[in-house]
């Protein structure tokens, strides 16, 4: 394994044990990740997805948490505002598809660890 595939490996394990850890899921098996993988490709195909509110604004703040980023930095990178991006980690506002896109091309995260 080069080095960029140990760190994305190591950035993804930890997403999982967060989540694990914060009671959003229980287990992940070989048939939740074939899913995973389906959702991806739907949200590459343009369909629209019903995303699961808190997982998915756990998943924000743990991807922001891990590059180590400010709201206001994250916000700045992903082209949004900070009050924007704000109220989806406080799930007072669903995260848009096109910030998911955004964050799948410039911070190199999949999109379909947003979909439970």
């Amino acid at each position: 394994m080069n080095n960029i595939v140990k760190m994305k490996y190591h950035r993804i394990m930890y997403l999982l044990y967060k989540l694990c850890n914060d009671g959003v899921i229980t287990e992940v098996d070989e048939k939740t990740f074939e899913l995973n993988i389906l959702a991806k490709q739907l949200i590459d195909a343009n369909y629209s997805l019903n995303i699961n509110l808190k997982y998915s604004t756990i998943v924000l703040r743990t991807i922001r948490e891990i590059e180590d980023l400010t709201v206001d930095e994250f916000a700045r990178k992903c082209g949004i505002s900070k009050q924007f991006l704000s109220q989806m980690e406080n799930e007072t506002r669903p995260i848009s598809k096109n910030l998911i896109k955004n964050i799948q091309m410039i911070f190199n995260w999949s999109s379909y660890l947003f979909i439970q």
